[in-house]
């Protein structure tokens, strides 16, 4: 989906704007492991792999 903007003051055309659904899930030690976003659009998720010597995310 691409979003224009109108040139005098730089506001997204309102009918491009739609609601939606994000989701979060966090594993045991509270660490972002799973980020899904939902619209009647457009629907991605995005998976993170936790390394379990640093606790740092890394994408899937």
């Amino acid at each position: 989906m691409t979003i224009t903007f109108n040139h005098l003051n730089d506001i997204p055309v309102i009918s491009l704007i739609e609601p939606y659904c994000q989701t979060y899930t966090y594993d045991a030690g509270n660490n972002l492991t799973n980020l899904s976003h939902q619209a009647k659009s457009n629907t991605w998720q995005q998976s993170l792999t936790i390394h379990p010597n640093s606790n740092r995310g890394t994408e899937n």
